[in-house]
């Protein structure tokens, strides 16, 4: 999914951006966009796609948050 439709489709704004380096196989490393946002979601994005999805914790229906 691009990184612009799931920002219009979940209409969550980022808390804090980085630009980080991920190694990969031999020299084919590529530099990814790291999104954070409140809600416990990360996101990695390379060339505007999102590539993975990390979880860090979900709030509950009264306001805490339990950490995954």
């Amino acid at each position: 999914m691009y990184y612009n439709v799931f920002l219009e489709l979940f209409g969550l704004l980022s808390t804090n951006t980085m630009h980080l380096y991920s190694e990969g196989p031999k020299k084919n490393g590529r530099y990814n966009d790291v999104y954070y946002f409140d809600q416990g979601i990360i996101l990695w994005v390379w060339r505007n796609k999102i590539r993975t999805i990390q979880i860090g914790y979900i709030y509950e229906e009264d306001g805490e948050h339990i950490k995954l």
